[in-house]
């Protein structure tokens, strides 16, 4: 199934284990409830990719992705969900919150924290979230009898276990297919409810048992590593592309040209300058898609965003995306 509606999807109405295929790189962002992601294409070539949504009931959603390109990916936990992120078997390893993270990991982020991925072609997610008052409660009758403080808990947590991971992924493997039967005549509720609290329990007893400083400090040390990278995008998204050059950059630092240039590719994969100007490839891009836009130029979208040489941005268009703007506007 191919989708590409310019209005993006409200993917929270979505009850089936359908997945369905992305070109619009933005409409498939906007497809994890609630997490606000943004992803930018840093590699070359047509975009595509694919996302799955079950719900399970009001308290636990899965959702599956994949894509074949790479992407710089954030986003934050909902306020009133708890996240459990994870890779599927077969998945290439990632950078999440400047840390290495392969299919052996799990990441915990609490409500309302944020997340930081760098993902290669052919990843392939597995994110679970749990609302905030299903996972507090499951977490208050486990802890009865210990003297439990949750706000001591850091904002994310990695859990490096290659057993922990592989029996989530087996676990997720059973909701799809308890989904599947819920939507037959003779739906399986009560198997469906009971693996709803098995999941949590599971996943409860994951945050407890990686609640040691070892793992929290290990993500504080490479957060620290990258600060550079990570002060200089958000700079960059505040200002506009279109607004800050890596001169710019070097000053808000404080930093050298060497130094930023470094740290940039050591996350990312490519510099500075090249990164503000996938920015501005990819905004350019988002406009052409987006349907309120459908009766202007492409010359006059272009301009709106501060881009005026339209030959040479129908060139490095072309090499980012592997088509034409015109091409883009007839999808």
């Amino acid at each position: 199934m191919s989708v590409l509606l310019k209005n993006f999807p409200d993917c929270a109405s979505w009850t089936s284990t359908e997945k369905a295929h992305y070109i619009d790189i933005d409409q498939q962002a906007a497809c994890l409830i609630g997490f606000d992601q943004e992803y930018l294409q840093l590699s070359r070539g047509r975009y595509n990719g694919w996302f799955k949504t079950v719900l399970l009931g009001s308290e636990i959603g899965l959702f599956f992705e994949s894509f074949d390109q790479v992407l710089d990916q954030w986003g934050a936990c909902p306020k009133d969900q708890h996240g459990f992120i994870f890779l599927m078997e077969g998945s290439p390893d990632i950078l999440l919150n400047g840390n290495p993270f392969d299919p052996d990991c799990i990441m915990y982020t609490a409500p309302g924290s944020g997340f930081d991925c760098n993902s290669g072609p052919g990843t392939k997610f597995g994110v679970i979230s749990v609302s905030t008052e299903a996972f507090e409660l499951f977490l208050a009758a486990s802890q009865q009898n210990e003297n439990w403080d949750n706000t001591l808990m850091p904002p994310s947590q990695l859990i490096r276990s290659a057993i922990r991971a592989q029996t989530l992924r087996q676990m997720t493997r059973q909701g799809l297919q308890l989904a599947d039967e819920a939507s037959t005549p003779s739906p399986a509720e009560g198997a469906l409810a009971g693996f709803e609290t098995s999941l949590i329990s599971l996943l409860i007893s994951f945050v407890l048992s990686a609640k040691d400083s070892g793992s929290f400090e290990n993500r504080r040390q490479a957060s620290i590593r990258n600060r550079a990278a990570f002060q200089a995008r958000a700079f960059v998204h505040e200002m506009g592309a279109t607004n800050v050059s890596v001169v710019d950059l070097v000053h808000y630092l404080g930093t050298s040209r060497r130094k930023l240039e470094y740290d940039f590719r050591n996350h990312f994969g490519i510099g500075p300058a090249e990164y503000i100007r996938v920015i501005k490839l990819n905004e350019f891009r988002s406009a052409l898609l987006h349907e309120s836009n459908h009766d202007r130029s492409i010359g006059d979208i272009a301009a709106g965003l501060g881009i005026w040489h339209l030959s040479r941005l129908a060139q490095y268009y072309q090499i980012q995306f592997g088509e034409l703007p015109s091409q883009t506007r007839c999808l």
